[in-house]
Order: structure tokens, then C-alpha cells, then sequence
């Protein structure tokens, strides 16, 4: 009988430990989830107060009509890009060209017409680099600017239906012109995920001097108010409807040297 007992009380024993032993599990994995669950969280909480405290720096100077380059609270956000698919990157990077123009108000608004340093050369006046990203062990990216035309801003940026290409250039495409630009140019544009690439917003007299520097060729056809410069592995999107200054939204390979010399002023 007590052999039996201590048997019974030996796999009791073992029982409770391995009860513990799977409850301590089971909180550390929780643990763990919570925490990623929360930093991420917390990230995305950090990014969106991040670009709302450049908009609103943005506005403060448009609306005070004393603008300076130098005054814009609108850090460079950085991603890396390791093990994810075409659709997460394409998403992202779709997400974070609307947000970088948004923040510097969607080409319509007047920006440096009095900051004495930006006196409007061949050169892009202002640059801001809104996003750089890196990647490890991600595929090339094909057909980036079909992807534009092809998904919808949120609500948010649009209360009528429009796609996130027309939003980016302030129009609104008929059906035979989308068609046509998926089949040509915009069929074209990928992503070379071997290099990194950034997004800058280009506030210019002369768009097609930061395009030449970053060997986006030539304008495609005048389809649209605002020209459309691309390459193979770039483009560069916006309105030219503000009098002498346009403004743009490009994805470039990221090379900083090649910035500098594109631009006036460089911020990042």
C-alpha cells in the first residue's frame, strides 16, 4: 500500500511540475507576444505622431506666410524590409508615398515663396526625405506603378472612389487612359530590392533637373496635367499647378551624394 501511495504521490509530483512547467511556457509566450504586440503598436503610435507633427509644421508655416526650409519637423522614417512578400512591400511603400505627400499638402499649397535661400534654380529647391527602405532576402518588385492605379486611397485622403496613382497626381483618369498607362510606362516601373530606396518629396522650378540626376529619362506623354517621369527603377509623380514651383513625390534608389547635388536644400 505505501509503495502504491509513494507511486501515486511520485506521479502527482511530476504531474504538478509539468503543470508548471507548461503554465511558465505558456506566459512567456504570451509574455512575448504582448510585448511584440506592443512595440509594434507603440511604433505605429510613434510614426503616425511623427507625420502629424510635420503636417501641422507644414500648415504653421504656409499659414504664417513666413515659411523657412529649415523650420519643418518632418524626420526620415526608416524600414527594414527582411523576408516579405511583393504585396507587403508594394502595400507600404504605396502607403507611405500618400502619406509623404499629404503631409506636404498634396501640391497645393504655396510653400517657399518666402525663404530667401530657395531662389527657384535648375535644381530642386527642397527636398525631404520622407522614408528610406531596406531590404534582406526580399524578391525584386515587378510592376509597382500598376499596383498605383489598381488600389484606392482610404476615405481618409478621399471621400470619392480614387485610386492611389490619381491621388498622387491630383487627376482623375478616364478608363482608355488607365488602360494605356498600365500598358506602357507604368507597366514598367519595379523595384530593385538590392538596392535601398527612398521617397522624397521634391519642391522645384525644374522637375526634369532632379529627373535627369536620377536618370528618369524624358517625360512620358503629357496625358496628365503634371508630367510623369519614370524609369525602369524610379519615378516621380505631382502637380505642376502652382504658377512656377511644382511639386513631386519621387521613389529613387537611395543614394545621398546624388540627393546633394539634386537639391538645394536637402532634409532628411
Amino acid at each position: 500500500m505505501r509503495t502504491i501511495i509513494l507511486k501515486m504521490n511520485k506521479k502527482a509530483t511530476i504531474g504538478m511540475v509539468w503543470n508548471v512547467i507548461i503554465a511558465i511556457l505558456v506566459g512567456i509566450v504570451a509574455l512575448i507576444i504582448l510585448t511584440f504586440f506592443l512595440q509594434s503598436t507603440g511604433e505605429a503610435a510613434e510614426r503616425l505622431q511623427e507625420d502629424v507633427m510635420c503636417k501641422v509644421s507644414v500648415e504653421e508655416a504656409v499659414r504664417s506666410g513666413d515659411w523657412w526650409g529649415d523650420v519643418i519637423r518632418c524626420p526620415t522614417k526608416y524600414h527594414e524590409l527582411k523576408k516579405v512578400s511583393e504585396e507587403e512591400v508594394k502595400k507600404l511603400i504605396a502607403q507611405r508615398s500618400i502619406t509623404c505627400w499629404d503631409k506636404f499638402g498634396r501640391g497645393e499649397k504655396l510653400l517657399f515663396a518666402q525663404d530667401p535661400k530657395l531662389f527657384g534654380t535648375d535644381k530642386a529647391s527642397y527636398c525631404n526625405v520622407c522614408d528610406v527602405f531596406e531590404f534582406e532576402k526580399v524578391k525584386p518588385i515587378l510592376e509597382f506603378g500598376t499596383y498605383l492605379t489598381g488600389h484606392n486611397v482610404s476615405s481618409y485622403y478621399s471621400k470619392e472612389p480614387i485610386s492611389q496613382f490619381e491621388f498622387l497626381n491630383r487627376v482623375k483618369l478616364e478608363s482608355d487612359e488607365k488602360t494605356e498607362l498600365e500598358n506602357t510606362v507604368l507597366k514598367q516601373v519595379g523595384i530593385d530590392t538590392a538596392n535601398s530606396y527612398a521617397i522624397v518629396f521634391i519642391y522645384t522650378k525644374d522637375p526634369k533637373f532632379f529627373a535627369m540626376k536620377y536618370f528618369l529619362g524624358e517625360a512620358s506623354k503629357n496625358y496628365l496635367p503634371a508630367k510623369i517621369y519614370f524609369s525602369s527603377l524610379s519615378y516621380m509623380l505631382g502637380d505642376d499647378g502652382l504658377a512656377d514651383w511644382d511639386a513631386r513625390i519621387a521613389l529613387v534608389p537611395y543614394k545621398k551624394e546624388q540627393l546633394q547635388k539634386a537639391c538645394e536644400y536637402l532634409e532628411e
